[in-house]
C-alpha cells in the first residue's frame, strides 16, 4: 500500500503525497509500498501507518530512493506489529537499495527493528539526515537504521541528539558505518553547512545558515526544516 503506489517498478518524480497512508499489512509506504525502481525529487508528508515494513516513502526498497524527504513534522510513522520495520524513508532497504540525499523529519515509532531513516538495512544509506523522535519499544532501534545488517553501508548520515532521544547511529550493527554523527548542541550545530561533510551543497542541498537545517534546492515540495 502506498500513497501514489502499491508496487514502483518504474519512475516516481517530482511527486507530492499529503494525505495519510493507513494499511493493516505488510509494506506500507507514503510514496510506494514497494519500491524496485526510482523515486526522485519527491515528498511525502502525510502520517503512515501500517503492519511490517512502514517507511515515510517506501515500505520496502530495492530500487533507488534519492533527494526525497518525508516532512511529517509533527506527523508520526508507526508499525503496529511485533516484527515492524519502521523508518523514516524506508521500512527496509534491501541488497539492491540505494538511498542518498534524502531527509525525515517527525516521529517514527515501532515495536522492534526502527531507525530515523531505515529500519532494516541491507543496501547503501548516504548524505542524508532524521531530525525527529525515534521511539523505538523494543531492541535494534537506532537513531538512522535499527539493524543494520552484513553489506549494510552507512556514509555521512547525521541524526539530532536532542530531538531523537537516542545516542547510537544503529541499534545493531553487522555491516558497514563511515561518518554517523549526532548533531545538535552542546555538539555541532545542525544549522551550519560545514556540519554535514559529503553533502553536495553546490547542486543538490540548501541551508540557511544560522536558521535552518539542510534542505533539498531541486524538490519544489522541500521546505527548510528550523
Amino acid at each position: 500500500v502506498g500513497g501514489l503506489a502499491g508496487q514502483n517498478f518504474g519512475t516516481i518524480s517530482g511527486s507530492l503525497t499529503q494525505g495519510t497512508v493507513l494499511a493493516d499489512g505488510t509494506w506500507v509506504g507514503g510514496l510506494a509500498g514497494m519500491n524496485f525502481g526510482s523515486i526522485s525529487l519527491s515528498t511525502s508528508s502525510g502520517n503512515v501507518t501500517g503492519g511490517t515494513g512502514v517507511g515515510g516513502l517506501a515500505g520496502y526498497n530495492n530500487g533507488s530512493i534519492r533527494q526525497s524527504d518525508w516532512s511529517g513534522g509533527s506527523k508520526m510513522i508507526l508499525g503496529n506489529s511485533l516484527m515492524s520495520y519502521v523508518g523514516g524513508v524506508a521500512g527496509a532497504n534491501d541488497i539492491g537499495g540505494v538511498i542518498s540525499d534524502t531527509s525525515a523529519v517527525g516521529t517514527i515509532e515501532g515495536s522492534r527493528i526502527v531507525g530515523g531513516l531505515v529500519g532494516v538495512n541491507l543496501g547503501a544509506v548516504s548524505t542524508s539526515y532524521f531530525y525527529g523522535l525515534e521511539r523505538g519499544q523494543g531492541p535494534s532501534s537506532g537513531a538512522i537504521v535499527g539493524a543494520n545488517m552484513t553489506g549494510g553501508s552507512l556514509a555521512n548520515v547525521y541524526w539530532d541528539l536532542n530531538a531523537s532521544g537516542q545516542t547510537i547511529a544503529t541499534g545493531t550493527n553487522d555491516g558497514t558505518v563511515t561518518n554517523a554523527v549526532g548533531i545538535g548542541l552542546p555538539g555541532a550545530d545542525p544549522r551550519v553547512q560545514a556540519t554535514y561533510q559529503g553533502f553536495n551543497f553546490a547542486s543538490i542541498w540548501a541551508i540557511n545558515p544560522g536558521t535552518s537545517r539542510p534542505y533539498l534546492k531541486n524538490n519544489p515540495t522541500s521546505t527548510p526544516p528550523i
